[in-house]
């Protein structure tokens, strides 16, 4: 490889690496917590888990963009314990007939404590384009999902085309998921597949490779 030719490989290998660092802190896709995650929450919410004296679980759909992207972490206010922590996790549930369907995803345990943000992390997870899913904190325990301070339905955030889809909640008196206009606090962090970076950075490399052969030919 000649040193044009490297330098130019170089120069953009270097320009998509600085676009990726760029892009990571602001990869909040979907919520109510604005587009950083780090709007307030409300006094406002709801007890749920298979002793909560009204409500069995809970439930808050999304419609995902025209793009795959790679789950990196649901973040949720919740309250679960005034001492110390209790593990608690978050799934993503496929959508049938407008409704949660079946667990496809489970996060990894987060410790729970007094009111607050807590992150439950993913890992290689993609989200399909143009698909509907829902987040489904576990319910196998009590615990508290919180509303944002503005009390408002969740957004796509950074032009990323995601879209509200619902809330649901089942009781248990009644066990199948019907629907509530609550917007719980939520803010879901995703980036592009790898694979998608590497085509990317596969066609940069290749059209610098072209316009150098035609400079070469010239």
């Amino acid at each position: 490889m000649s040193r044009h030719l490297k330098a130019t490989f170089v120069a953009i290998f270097s320009l998509f690496i600085g676009g990726m660092v760029h892009a990571a802190p602001s990869n909040v896709v979907y919520g109510n917590l604005g587009a950083a995650g780090t709007e307030s929450l409300s006094s406002t919410s709801t007890d749920f888990g298979p002793t909560a004296a009204t409500t069995r679980s809970l439930a808050q759909g999304f419609t995902t963009g025209t793009s795959n992207l790679l789950l990196e972490t649901v973040m949720i206010g919740a309250f679960a314990t005034s001492s110390g922590t209790l593990d608690r996790t978050v799934s993503i549930y496929s959508s049938l007939s407008n409704a949660p369907g079946t667990a496809l995803y489970t996060s990894a345990t987060t410790g729970v404590g007094t009111t607050g943000k807590y992150f439950f992390p993913f890992s290689g997870v993609t989200l399909s384009p143009n698909t509907n899913y829902w987040v489904v904190p576990d319910f196998a325990q009590d615990w508290t999902w919180y509303l944002n301070a503005a009390e408002t339905d969740p957004v796509e955030q950074n032009s990323s085309g995601y879209s509200y889809l619902g809330t649901k909640r089942t009781t248990a008196l009644n066990p199948a998921w019907t629907t509530t206009v609550l917007p719980y606090s939520v803010s879901i962090q995703a980036v592009p597949e790898p694979t998608t970076f590497a085509i990317a950075a596969v066609g940069m490399v290749a059209a610098g490779a072209m316009q150098w052969r035609r400079r070469r030919r010239r």
